[in-house]
């Protein structure tokens, strides 16, 4: 990625890796968690949460409003970039845990597709669970994206 985005670690934990970076904005610093969480060989879901050191529990259905926003989502953007790079063969799924994240991670996808199909091919899971290759056209609201590199021959 070219733009602005937060320093991040990685972390292997058993099949499952987790990548570390901190928020900072109006609320002060939080960390979050990017969970690549292994399904099957080469699939993963891809979680962003938040971290609560003081409780040590991780949750994907808070709004942060940190006011960071879009340096969260190019943070992520570089973190799926980068667990690509390493892992070249996987197929990730980012899913929307709600209709509001689900139209977000749409439009991200929709306003940088030029940029990510450059690299990557990209689908979408209808609600119906089918999945199909990712439409601009606006006609779907995907309830979760699927990536994958564009040099690795899997169906979506």
């Amino acid at each position: 990625m070219t733009e602005l985005c937060y320093p991040y670690t990685m972390t292997p934990f058993e099949q499952n890796y987790i990548y570390f970076f901190k928020s900072i904005g109006i609320k002060g610093k939080i960390t979050k968690l990017v969970v690549f969480q292994h399904i099957r060989t080469h699939e993963y879901n891809v979680a962003l949460v938040d971290y609560d050191r003081e409780t040590q529990t991780a949750d994907d259905n808070i709004v942060t409003d940190n006011g960071d926003m879009f340096v969260v989502l190019t943070t992520v953007m570089d973190i799926v970039a980068d667990f690509l790079e390493k892992f070249p063969q996987s197929i990730l799924f980012i899913e929307g845990k709600s209709k509001i994240r689900q139209r977000l991670y749409n439009r991200v996808v929709r306003n940088h597709f030029s940029e990510i199909a450059k690299t990557y091919i990209v689908g979408g899971v209808l609600e119906t669970m089918q999945q199909e290759e990712f439409l601009l056209d606006n006609s779907h609201n995907y309830i979760a994206i699927v990536i994958k590199k564009n040099e690795f021959n899997y169906e979506l």
